[in-house]
Protein backbone atom coordinates (compact mmCIF):
# COMPACT_ATOMS: atom_id res chain seq x y z
CA UNK A 1 0.00 0.00 0.00
CA UNK A 2 1.00 3.20 -1.23
CA UNK A 3 0.87 6.12 1.72
CA UNK A 4 0.25 9.09 -0.42
CA UNK A 5 0.69 12.77 1.32
CA UNK A 6 -2.86 13.45 1.43
CA UNK A 7 -3.28 10.16 2.80
CA UNK A 8 -1.03 10.91 5.92
CA UNK A 9 -2.03 14.57 6.58
CA UNK A 10 -5.34 13.09 7.00
CA UNK A 11 -4.70 10.47 9.43
CA UNK A 12 -2.42 13.09 11.15
CA UNK A 13 -5.54 15.39 11.58
CA UNK A 14 -7.66 12.79 12.67
CA UNK A 15 -4.98 11.76 15.74
CA UNK A 16 -4.59 15.60 16.58
CA UNK A 17 -8.69 15.85 17.06
CA UNK A 18 -8.36 12.79 19.03
CA UNK A 19 -5.48 14.38 21.44
CA UNK A 20 -7.30 17.42 21.48
CA UNK A 21 -9.81 15.88 22.75
CA UNK A 22 -8.57 14.08 25.69
CA UNK A 23 -5.95 16.94 26.53
CA UNK A 24 -9.03 19.66 26.17
CA UNK A 25 -12.46 17.93 27.54
CA UNK A 26 -15.00 19.24 25.23
CA UNK A 27 -12.84 20.65 22.64
CA UNK A 28 -14.70 19.42 19.54
CA UNK A 29 -14.84 22.91 17.66
CA UNK A 30 -12.62 26.15 17.40
CA UNK A 31 -16.05 28.87 18.20
CA UNK A 32 -16.36 25.94 21.73
CA UNK A 33 -12.92 25.73 22.72
CA UNK A 34 -12.19 28.20 26.15
CA UNK A 35 -8.62 28.13 26.76
CA UNK A 36 -8.09 29.82 30.02
CA UNK A 37 -7.94 33.48 30.39
CA UNK A 38 -4.84 33.59 32.83
CA UNK A 39 -4.79 37.11 32.45
CA UNK A 40 -2.88 38.65 29.87
CA UNK A 41 -2.77 42.10 27.72
CA UNK A 42 -6.25 43.44 25.99
CA UNK A 43 -4.50 43.35 22.82
CA UNK A 44 -1.60 41.87 21.30
CA UNK A 45 0.81 42.73 18.90
CA UNK A 46 2.18 40.78 15.75
CA UNK A 47 5.81 40.19 16.18
CA UNK A 48 9.11 37.62 15.40
CA UNK A 49 8.27 38.47 11.53
CA UNK A 50 8.69 41.09 9.12
CA UNK A 51 5.56 43.65 8.33
CA UNK A 52 5.42 42.60 5.25
CA UNK A 53 4.78 38.92 5.88
CA UNK A 54 1.78 37.41 6.85
CA UNK A 55 0.98 34.23 9.32
CA UNK A 56 -2.31 32.21 9.40
CA UNK A 57 -5.08 31.93 12.14
CA UNK A 58 -6.16 28.57 12.59
CA UNK A 59 -9.92 26.90 13.62
CA UNK A 60 -7.65 25.15 16.49
CA UNK A 61 -4.76 25.63 18.24
CA UNK A 62 -2.24 23.41 15.96
CA UNK A 63 -1.14 24.89 12.29
CA UNK A 64 -2.34 21.83 10.53
CA UNK A 65 -6.13 22.94 10.89
CA UNK A 66 -7.92 24.92 8.32
CA UNK A 67 -7.01 28.56 8.63
CA UNK A 68 -9.75 31.41 9.49
CA UNK A 69 -7.63 34.44 7.96
CA UNK A 70 -4.27 36.18 8.05
CA UNK A 71 -2.62 38.83 10.54
CA UNK A 72 0.82 40.57 9.50
CA UNK A 73 3.63 41.49 10.85
CA UNK A 74 2.96 44.31 13.25
CA UNK A 75 -0.61 44.18 13.47
CA UNK A 76 -2.58 44.83 16.46
CA UNK A 77 -5.23 41.98 17.52
CA UNK A 78 -7.91 41.51 20.11
CA UNK A 79 -7.11 39.18 23.05
CA UNK A 80 -9.38 36.42 23.46
CA UNK A 81 -7.69 34.07 26.24
CA UNK A 82 -4.52 31.71 26.08
CA UNK A 83 -3.70 27.98 26.86
CA UNK A 84 -1.31 25.51 26.83
CA UNK A 85 -1.56 22.29 24.69
CA UNK A 86 1.65 19.94 23.71
CA UNK A 87 3.79 21.90 25.55
CA UNK A 88 2.99 25.18 23.53
CA UNK A 89 1.08 28.50 24.33
CA UNK A 90 -1.40 29.30 21.64
CA UNK A 91 -3.77 32.68 22.00
CA UNK A 92 -7.30 33.13 21.05
CA UNK A 93 -7.17 36.52 18.89
CA UNK A 94 -9.55 38.51 17.20
CA UNK A 95 -8.65 40.76 14.05
CA UNK A 96 -9.45 44.11 14.74
CA UNK A 97 -8.67 45.81 10.85
CA UNK A 98 -9.03 44.28 7.63
CA UNK A 99 -11.54 41.03 6.95
CA UNK A 100 -12.53 40.53 10.14
CA UNK A 101 -11.43 37.00 11.83
CA UNK A 102 -11.09 34.86 14.49
CA UNK A 103 -8.22 32.26 15.05
CA UNK A 104 -5.42 30.55 16.92
CA UNK A 105 -2.07 32.13 16.59
CA UNK A 106 1.05 30.49 19.01
CA UNK A 107 1.68 33.13 21.35
CA UNK A 108 5.62 33.09 20.17
CA UNK A 109 4.88 35.95 17.66
CA UNK A 110 2.63 38.03 20.19
CA UNK A 111 3.67 40.71 22.52
CA UNK A 112 1.21 43.02 24.60
CA UNK A 113 0.46 45.86 22.97
CA UNK A 114 0.82 49.21 24.43
CA UNK A 115 -2.82 50.47 25.67
CA UNK A 116 -4.19 53.06 23.58
CA UNK A 117 -4.30 56.09 25.23
CA UNK A 118 -7.32 58.63 25.11
CA UNK A 119 -7.75 60.30 22.03
CA UNK A 120 -6.05 64.11 23.30
CA UNK A 121 -8.21 65.93 20.46
CA UNK A 122 -10.67 67.74 21.62
CA UNK A 123 -11.54 71.06 20.33
CA UNK A 124 -9.72 72.50 23.27
CA UNK A 125 -6.99 69.97 23.79
CA UNK A 126 -3.91 72.03 22.58
CA UNK A 127 -1.61 71.44 25.57
CA UNK A 128 1.40 70.24 24.16
CA UNK A 129 2.36 71.68 21.41
CA UNK A 130 1.78 74.51 19.32
CA UNK A 131 -1.83 76.20 18.07
CA UNK A 132 -0.55 75.63 14.14
CA UNK A 133 1.34 73.32 12.65
CA UNK A 134 3.57 73.97 8.72
CA UNK A 135 3.75 71.04 6.64
CA UNK A 136 7.56 70.68 5.63
CA UNK A 137 10.09 68.02 4.33
CA UNK A 138 7.52 66.79 1.48
CA UNK A 139 9.52 66.13 -1.79
CA UNK A 140 9.02 68.39 -4.72
CA UNK A 141 4.96 67.72 -5.92
CA UNK A 142 4.48 65.22 -3.18
CA UNK A 143 1.62 66.02 -0.80
CA UNK A 144 0.85 64.53 2.93
CA UNK A 145 -2.36 62.57 3.37
CA UNK A 146 -4.87 63.48 5.70
CA UNK A 147 -6.55 60.43 7.20
CA UNK A 148 -9.51 59.32 8.76
CA UNK A 149 -7.98 57.47 11.80
CA UNK A 150 -4.03 57.14 12.60
CA UNK A 151 -3.08 54.42 10.46
CA UNK A 152 -1.80 54.99 7.07
CA UNK A 153 -4.38 52.17 6.17
CA UNK A 154 -7.60 54.02 6.78
CA UNK A 155 -9.29 56.67 4.62
CA UNK A 156 -7.52 59.08 2.97
CA UNK A 157 -9.80 62.46 3.43
CA UNK A 158 -7.20 65.05 1.35
CA UNK A 159 -4.27 65.97 1.13
CA UNK A 160 -1.78 68.98 1.40
CA UNK A 161 1.24 70.43 0.24
CA UNK A 162 4.67 71.86 1.56
CA UNK A 163 4.42 75.05 3.79
CA UNK A 164 0.35 74.61 3.99
CA UNK A 165 -0.29 75.52 7.77
CA UNK A 166 -3.01 73.65 10.29
CA UNK A 167 -4.59 73.95 13.19
CA UNK A 168 -3.16 71.78 16.03
CA UNK A 169 -5.75 69.30 17.87
CA UNK A 170 -3.18 66.97 19.80
CA UNK A 171 -0.59 64.16 18.77
CA UNK A 172 0.18 60.72 19.68
CA UNK A 173 2.26 58.07 18.86
CA UNK A 174 0.73 55.05 17.16
CA UNK A 175 3.43 52.02 17.00
CA UNK A 176 6.41 53.93 16.07
CA UNK A 177 4.65 56.34 14.18
CA UNK A 178 3.65 59.96 16.02
CA UNK A 179 0.49 60.78 14.26
CA UNK A 180 -1.27 64.21 14.83
CA UNK A 181 -4.60 65.28 14.16
CA UNK A 182 -5.18 68.20 12.44
CA UNK A 183 -7.52 70.58 10.86
CA UNK A 184 -7.41 73.21 7.98
CA UNK A 185 -8.00 76.81 8.12
CA UNK A 186 -8.89 77.00 4.44
CA UNK A 187 -12.29 75.77 3.17
CA UNK A 188 -13.13 73.50 2.80
CA UNK A 189 -12.50 72.62 6.60
CA UNK A 190 -11.18 69.16 6.79
CA UNK A 191 -10.32 67.48 10.43
CA UNK A 192 -7.95 63.81 10.40
CA UNK A 193 -4.69 62.74 11.12
CA UNK A 194 -1.20 63.48 9.25
CA UNK A 195 2.22 61.85 9.94
CA UNK A 196 3.41 64.20 12.78
CA UNK A 197 7.11 63.40 11.21
CA UNK A 198 6.10 66.18 8.29
CA UNK A 199 5.06 68.96 11.10
CA UNK A 200 6.91 71.72 12.11
CA UNK A 201 5.79 74.62 14.29
CA UNK A 202 3.90 77.10 12.73
CA UNK A 203 2.13 80.47 12.88
CA UNK A 204 -1.97 80.51 12.37
CA UNK A 205 -2.73 82.50 9.24
CA UNK A 206 -4.68 86.38 10.22
CA UNK A 207 -8.29 86.12 10.28
CA UNK A 208 -9.84 87.37 6.85
CA UNK A 209 -10.69 90.58 6.97
CA UNK A 210 -14.77 90.92 7.47
CA UNK A 211 -16.88 92.88 5.16
CA UNK A 212 -18.72 96.18 5.60
CA UNK A 213 -21.65 95.43 6.93
CA UNK A 214 -23.47 96.73 3.82
CA UNK A 215 -22.04 94.61 1.70
CA UNK A 216 -23.52 91.86 3.29
CA UNK A 217 -27.39 93.18 3.08
CA UNK A 218 -29.82 93.38 0.02
CA UNK A 219 -30.22 90.43 -2.67
CA UNK A 220 -32.12 87.26 -2.57
CA UNK A 221 -31.74 84.35 0.09
CA UNK A 222 -30.04 82.37 -2.53
CA UNK A 223 -29.59 82.63 -5.59
CA UNK A 224 -29.15 80.02 -8.85
CA UNK A 225 -26.16 79.01 -11.17
CA UNK A 226 -26.86 80.52 -14.65
CA UNK A 227 -25.60 81.50 -17.82
CA UNK A 228 -22.36 78.58 -17.80
CA UNK A 229 -21.57 77.00 -21.54
CA UNK A 230 -23.18 73.46 -21.80
CA UNK A 231 -20.12 71.46 -19.98
CA UNK A 232 -18.56 74.61 -18.00
CA UNK A 233 -18.32 74.72 -14.30
CA UNK A 234 -18.58 78.24 -12.47
CA UNK A 235 -15.18 78.20 -9.70
CA UNK A 236 -15.75 79.12 -6.28
CA UNK A 237 -12.77 80.25 -5.09
CA UNK A 238 -11.18 81.14 -1.51
CA UNK A 239 -10.89 84.97 -2.07
CA UNK A 240 -12.48 87.47 -4.70
CA UNK A 241 -9.87 87.00 -7.01
CA UNK A 242 -9.56 84.74 -10.34
CA UNK A 243 -5.96 84.21 -9.23
CA UNK A 244 -7.28 82.72 -5.90
CA UNK A 245 -7.54 78.74 -5.18
CA UNK A 246 -10.29 77.09 -6.45
CA UNK A 247 -11.85 75.53 -3.41
CA UNK A 248 -14.81 73.55 -5.43
CA UNK A 249 -17.15 73.84 -8.64
CA UNK A 250 -20.71 74.45 -9.21
CA UNK A 251 -22.53 73.07 -12.28
CA UNK A 252 -25.49 74.84 -14.03
CA UNK A 253 -28.81 75.17 -11.99
CA UNK A 254 -27.20 74.60 -8.67
CA UNK A 255 -28.68 76.29 -5.53
CA UNK A 256 -26.51 78.19 -3.42
CA UNK A 257 -27.16 80.51 -0.14
CA UNK A 258 -26.33 84.46 -0.70
CA UNK A 259 -23.84 86.16 2.00
CA UNK A 260 -23.57 89.38 0.08
CA UNK A 261 -21.56 90.74 -3.02
CA UNK A 262 -19.18 93.21 -3.57
CA UNK A 263 -17.05 94.92 -6.43
CA UNK A 264 -13.38 94.05 -6.68
CA UNK A 265 -12.08 95.91 -10.08
CA UNK A 266 -14.56 95.30 -12.43
CA UNK A 267 -15.93 92.23 -11.39
CA UNK A 268 -19.00 91.22 -9.03
CA UNK A 269 -18.11 88.57 -6.57
CA UNK A 270 -20.23 87.10 -4.20
CA UNK A 271 -19.87 84.85 -1.13
CA UNK A 272 -21.94 81.67 -1.23
CA UNK A 273 -22.27 78.53 1.02
CA UNK A 274 -23.22 75.38 -1.21
CA UNK A 275 -26.55 73.71 -0.36
CA UNK A 276 -25.40 70.56 -1.71
CA UNK A 277 -22.92 67.90 -1.30
CA UNK A 278 -19.83 68.76 0.27
CA UNK A 279 -20.22 72.23 2.69
CA UNK A 280 -18.21 74.92 0.74
CA UNK A 281 -18.36 78.24 0.98
CA UNK A 282 -16.58 80.80 -1.12
CA UNK A 283 -16.30 83.56 -3.63
CA UNK A 284 -17.86 83.09 -7.19
CA UNK A 285 -18.25 85.46 -10.25
CA UNK A 286 -21.72 87.24 -9.93
CA UNK A 287 -22.47 87.24 -13.72
CA UNK A 288 -24.06 83.53 -13.34
CA UNK A 289 -26.14 84.08 -10.61
CA UNK A 290 -29.47 84.84 -10.98
CA UNK A 291 -32.48 85.04 -8.10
Amino acid sequence: MTLTPAFVLSHLRALILIMVGVLLPGAIHAQEMRLSMEGGPERWRVTGIAQNQQIALTKLPTMLFETTGTVRGGEVVANLGCGKLLGERWCRVEKLSGTRAKGYIAQKYLTPAPQRPTDPTPDDSLAGGPDAWQVTGLKPNDRLNIRSMPSAQSRVLGSLRNGETVRNLGCRMEGSTRWCKIRTYSAPNITGYVNGRYLREGAAPPPPKPLPDDNLTGGPDYWRVRGLKPGDTLNVRQAPSTSSRVLATLREGERVRNLGCQMSGKTRWCLIRSTTGMDVTGYVAGAYLRE
